[in-house]
C-alpha cells in the first residue's frame, strides 16, 4: 500500500491531477438513485444466478425444452411455472396454453406440437418439479421487482436534470443513466474530466520503473461506475455512426473488443463531463458548431 501510495505523490500533492476526491453529502434525489440502482443490480445479479441453475437442471432432466427457445424469454418461464412436471405435457391443450400470459394465437399450436412430442428423463421427474417450481416462481417475481424498480427510477430520475442530459446520449436509457449519476454524485466535485475518469477507473496511471514506461489501471476505482461506462460504450456503438466509426478504426488498429470498449469509454467521460458542467443535453460536434 505505501508503494503504491508514493507511486500516486505526485497525482496526490498536484491540484490540476489530484487523485483523491472530496466526499460532500449526496442530495435525497441522487442517494435515492444510487440506493435502488444497486439493488436492481443485485436482483439482476440474482436473476442471472437463478436463470443459469434451472438451465443447468433442464439439461438433466429434458435438454429438449431449451430448443423452444432461451430461458431470457419471459414465456418459456411462465410454460414452466405453469407445468413444472414433463410427465403431463401430453395432456396439455390449446385452450390451458393460451392462458398463459404472453403467448398468442399464433405461436400456440406451433409450441403445443413440440411440447406434447417432447422428451424427458423419467424417475425423478416429481424432484424435478419441486425444484423447477422454486426456480420460475423465484424468477418470474424478480423480472416484476426489477421492473418495478425501473418505474421508481423514471419517476426520480425525472427530478434529476443530470439523468435527463444523460438520457440523451445514444443508446442510454433511464437505468444507465440514474446508475451513473447515483455513483458520481454532485459533477462539481470533480476539478477536471481526469478526475472523473480516475474515480470511474477508466483512466491509467503511470507505472514506470527504470526505462520500462508504462501505465496500469487505477487502484480501487468505482467499479460500479466502470461497468456501467462499460455498458454505455457497448450500447453507444448501435446507435451512434461517431462511436461505431471511433470503435472500426480502434479495432483496425489491433485492439481487441474488450479494450476498444475501454477506449470509448474514456471518450464518452469527455463528452458526459462537458455536458454536466455546461447544463446541457447532448449534441453531435457538427451541430454544437452550428450553436455556437
Amino acid at each position: 500500500m505505501l508503494s503504491k501510495m508514493l507511486k500516486l505523490k505526485d497525482y496526490i500533492n498536484s491540484e490540476r491531477e489530484k487523485v483523491f476526491i472530496k466526499i460532500e453529502k449526496p442530495s435525497t434525489v441522487t442517494e435515492s438513485l444510487k440506493l435502488l440502482s444497486r439493488h436492481q443490480q443485485t436482483l439482476i445479479d440474482e436473476k442471472v444466478r437463478l436463470t443459469n441453475r434451472l438451465r443447468k437442471k433442464l439439461l438433466e432432466v429434458c435438454p429438449q425444452i431449451l430448443e423452444l427457445g432461451k430461458l431470457k424469454n419471459k414465456k418459456i418461464i411462465a410454460v414452466l411455472a405453469k407445468y413444472p412436471d414433463f410427465s403431463k405435457y401430453k395432456r396439455i391443450t390449446l385452450k390451458s396454453l393460451l392462458k398463459i400470459r404472453g403467448i398468442g394465437k399464433r405461436q400456440a399450436p406451433f409450441l403445443l406440437k413440440r411440447l406434447n412430442h417432447i422428451e424427458y428423463v423419467p424417475g425423478l421427474t416429481d424432484i424435478y418439479k419441486t425444484i423447477i417450481l422454486s426456480y420460475t416462481k423465484r424468477i418470474l417475481q424478480l423480472h416484476r421487482e426489477i421492473k418495478d424498480i425501473d418505474k421508481n427510477l423514471d419517476e426520480i430520475g425525472n427530478q434529476s436534470k443530470e439523468v435527463k442530459h444523460l438520457k440523451t446520449l445514444p443508446g442510454v436509457a433511464t437505468k444507465l443513466a440514474s446508475r451513473f449519476i447515483g455513483e458520481i454524485g454532485d459533477i462539481h466535485r470533480f476539478p477536471a474530466e481526469k478526475q472523473l475518469a480516475v474515480y470511474c477507473g477508466i483512466a491509467c496511471v503511470d507505472d514506470n520503473s527504470g526505462k520500462v514506461t508504462k501505465a496500469k489501471a487505477v487502484y480501487k476505482a468505482n467499479k460500479i461506475c466502470k461497468q456501467t461506462l462499460i455498458t454505455m460504450a457497448g450500447c453507444s456503438i448501435r446507435f451512434s455512426p461517431q462511436c461505431k466509426a471511433y470503435y472500426l478504426k480502434k479495432r483496425t488498429e489491433g485492439k481487441s473488443h474488450n479494450h476498444t470498449l475501454r477506449c470509448l469509454a474514456r471518450q464518452l467521460i469527455k463528452v458526459i463531463y462537458r455536458m454536466l458542467i455546461e447544463d446541457r443535453d447532448y449534441i453531435i460536434r457538427k451541430e454544437l458548431r452550428k450553436v455556437a
